[in-house]
């Protein structure tokens, strides 16, 4: 993840996701309202002899302070 900087592009998916459930959710909380991320890269899976790797799956919520911070800097 870090080496290829997927971290960027989920922290600006998240960007964009937190801003339309801010529009869309009466009362929003990122808290609560934000589930997170799944990033599932597809070679990473592999099953062999009926047993499934999950090495491939990766699950992280992004920090609210940071999401928060860059909205506040993205904002025209």
């Amino acid at each position: 993840m870090i080496l290829k900087r997927y971290d960027i592009q989920y922290h600006i998916y998240s960007l964009a996701l937190h801003n339309y459930l801010n529009l869309n959710i009466k009362n929003y909380n990122y808290s609560i309202n934000f589930g997170g991320i799944y990033y599932i890269f597809l070679r990473g899976l592999f099953i062999e002899n009926n047993f499934r790797s999950y090495n491939g799956i990766l699950y992280i919520k992004p920090n609210k302070k940071l999401i928060y911070k860059l909205n506040n800097l993205l904002k025209i």
